[in-house]
């Protein structure tokens, strides 16, 4: 079990009163602010979050002409090598 904080208890803290202790609130101008900074965020978050599912989208469209997408394929002796090996001297 949590230990009881002091102004929680019934009777704790100032004389007379109980239940939570009132705590100012933010001021007017600070809550202003604060909301103007995530106005001026937000959009910039969204184009950037949109630039990056574009870069993706190019990406799929892009990868089937220009990468091998097959991955660990056995080489049997019984077809032909495609590339010749590298001429040594």
């Amino acid at each position: 079990m949590l230990p009881v904080r002091p102004e929680m208890a019934a009777g704790g803290g100032d004389a007379g009163q109980t239940g939570p202790v009132a705590r100012p609130g933010l001021e007017q101008g600070r809550a202003a602010t604060r909301s103007s900074c995530w106005s001026c965020c937000l959009p910039v978050l969204a184009i950037g979050a949109v630039g990056n599912q574009q870069i993706f989208n190019a990406y799929m469209l892009w990868v089937p002409d220009n990468v091998s997408l097959v991955f660990f394929v056995p080489h049997h002796a019984d077809q032909a090598c495609t590339r010749s090996p590298p001429n040594r001297r």
